[in-house]
C-alpha cells in the first residue's frame, strides 16, 4: 500500500506541471501576437517616414486602407502602387528593409530623378517592379529575362 502523502505530493507535482505548461504556452501565443502586431505597427510608421503619405499622419485608419496600399490578410503590406503621385526626392527616404512581404512596388511616372536605391534588393518576395515613365539617372535599364 502506497502511502497518501507520496500521492498527494505526485498529484500537486501533476498540477503544477500542467499549471506552468499552460502558463509557457500562453506567454508564447502572448509573445507572438504582440511581435506580428509590432511589426505591423513599424510598417505603418515606416509608411509615415517616408513622407509619401502625409494626408495619414493623423488618422486612426487602418495603414491597409491607404492609397495605393494591399495587405495581405495578416495585415502586412503586399503591394505599393504609387503610379501618377509625385514622389520627387522622396523616393530616397522609403526604408525597403522594413517590408518583408512588399511583393509588388508600382512607381511609374512619379517624377522620380534619382537612381533606385540599392536597398530595394531586400524586398525578397518582390515579383513585380514598374519604375517606368521617370528620369532614373546612373541606372542600367531594367530587363526582363525568361525564366528557363
Amino acid at each position: 500500500m502506497v502511502p497518501s502523502v507520496s500521492i498527494s505530493i505526485l498529484v500537486v507535482a501533476w498540477v503544477v506541471c500542467i499549471f506552468m505548461l499552460t502558463k509557457t504556452q500562453v506567454f508564447a501565443v502572448g509573445f507572438v501576437a504582440t511581435s506580428e502586431s509590432s511589426a505591423l505597427e513599424q510598417e505603418k510608421k515606416f509608411l509615415l517616414e517616408s513622407k509619401w503619405w502625409n494626408d495619414y499622419s493623423n488618422d486612426n485608419l487602418s495603414h491597409c486602407k491607404w492609397y495605393g496600399i494591399k495587405c495581405n490578410d495578416s495585415g502586412s503590406i503586399t503591394e505599393i502602387n504609387m503610379d501618377g503621385a509625385y514622389l520627387g526626392n522622396k523616393f530616397s527616404k522609403f526604408n525597403f528593409s522594413s517590408f518583408s512581404n512588399l511583393a509588388h512596388l508600382n512607381f511609374s511616372r512619379t517624377r522620380l530623378m534619382r537612381s533606385i536605391p540599392h536597398e530595394i534588393g531586400t524586398l525578397s518576395k518582390l515579383t513585380y517592379l514598374d519604375p517606368s515613365q521617370n528620369h532614373i539617372i546612373d541606372q542600367k535599364p531594367l530587363v526582363r529575362r525568361p525564366i528557363n
